[in-house]
């Protein structure tokens, strides 16, 4: 009768544990937040779990089937902010590559602005002309009031709303216009709302596409209202120039995003976009898959034996040494800024790999980050010399 009792008991603390409300703070966020995250991506045409709101539910993200490799994004050191996440942007048709700073506070997770690197497009397939282009400068543009991505205490039924805008410059040259680098940027005005809409267990499929463990999450969901106006010269931009670029002025966008947030990880475990407003036509996920161990054997080795040769690099081929041939092994390769540019699968069974260059990686210093299966085991610097 006693065992019985005291496995009873025991089981109700675990059930009791299991089923307690979450609530974000800024305790547990660790001190350092720069590196790299591995994530991977299903669209659509998987048969997505239900994902209702709900207060002690469990969702299992494990049921997707249609996931791509891993691929991954760089959080990056900047000044005065803790990290600077690195994202990929549009305007109308045009990509560039930026990072935008942000701080975990004792109010919340604050995103303050974007900083672009140098992007510049050649124009010839819209004009015909081989001297016509649109360039996007390096430049370091603030919000004019912070993103709250997470506001603290975050519980069930909070929510949250950020209000700002933010300018990007660009230089247009066309000379059927008479234009040679004439300045111009997008406004774009953003209010977006953040409700805690539920709270209960995650779990995603691991890099090896095993089901990870379950941990407790908070569901948020994300409306975003946007409006992009064009401006050149200090006025607003030509009608004729917004139809050469294919941008629409006034253009207004609606956003709707689930996201579910673990305690101490500013990227969510999981992130779902939908096609509605009532969050029910889900469009493309994204998961999470480091740090996927249960608490008790989060520690993972640093000191596996791990090498890369020759170095510096002079024939675009480089060799890799792994620490076993058993797992999953992705690598990415960043420069000095923390701009990835390159990554990929390493082959499976080998401990000796090599690994071919883009021809688009000028002289200069690179690092590669190794992942087994899922988790980052080492950091390696490298030198690509012409």
């Amino acid at each position: 009768m006693r065992t019985t009792l005291l496995v009873f008991l025991f089981l109700v603390g675990v059930v009791s544990h299991t089923l307690a409300q979450i609530t974000l703070t800024a305790a547990g966020y660790p001190a350092i937040l720069t590196g790299s995250d591995s994530l991977r991506i299903t669209t659509h045409s998987s048969p997505f779990p239900m994902l209702l709101p709900a207060t002690a539910a469990t969702w299992d993200m494990n049921t997707l089937t249609d996931t791509i490799p891993v691929f991954f994004a760089s959080r990056v050191p900047v000044p005065v902010y803790q990290y600077a996440d690195s994202n990929q942007y549009r305007m109308g048709t045009f990509g560039y590559q930026g990072n935008a700073p942000a701080s975990v506070t004792s109010l919340g997770v604050y995103e303050y602005g974007v900083n672009t690197k140098n992007a510049i497009f050649n124009l010839f397939s819209i004009t015909g002309v081989s001297s016509d282009t649109f360039f996007i400068p390096t430049q370091n543009t603030m919000y004019t009031a912070p993103l709250v991505k997470i506001a603290f205490p975050a519980a069930h039924s909070s929510s949250w709303q950020s209000v700002y805008q933010h300018e990007v410059g660009f230089e247009l040259s066309v000379g059927a216009y008479s234009l040679l680098h004439e300045p111009g940027f997008r406004r774009r005005y953003t209010q977006r709302k953040d409700t805690v809409t539920g709270w209960g267990q995650m779990r995603v499929k691991n890099a090896d596409g095993s089901p990870s463990a379950f941990f407790d999450v908070l569901q948020v969901q994300t409306t975003t209202y946007t409006t992009d106006s064009f401006y050149m010269s200090g006025s607003v931009a030509p009608s004729h120039i917004v139809t050469l670029l294919s941008f629409t002025q006034g253009k207004q966008d609606t956003t709707y995003i689930q996201r579910y947030y673990r305690a101490g990880e500013v990227t969510p475990l999981a992130e779902v976009v939908y096609k509605d407003a009532a969050f029910t036509q889900p469009a493309k996920a994204t998961t999470h898959i480091q740090r996927l161990q249960p608490v008790a054997t989060i520690s993972v080795p640093v000191n596996k034996h791990f090498s890369l040769y020759p170095n510096p690099v002079t024939s675009g081929i480089l060799r890799i040494v792994l620490p076993s041939a058993t797992g999953i092994y992705a690598y990415s390769v960043s420069d000095v800024t923390g701009h990835m540019v390159h990554s990929g699968i390493l082959p499976n069974g080998n401990t000796d790999c090599t690994l071919t260059l883009p021809h688009h990686m000028a002289s200069g210093s690179y690092y590669m980050h190794i992942l087994q299966n899922g988790m980052p085991i080492c950091t390696s610097a490298f030198t690509v010399s012409e």
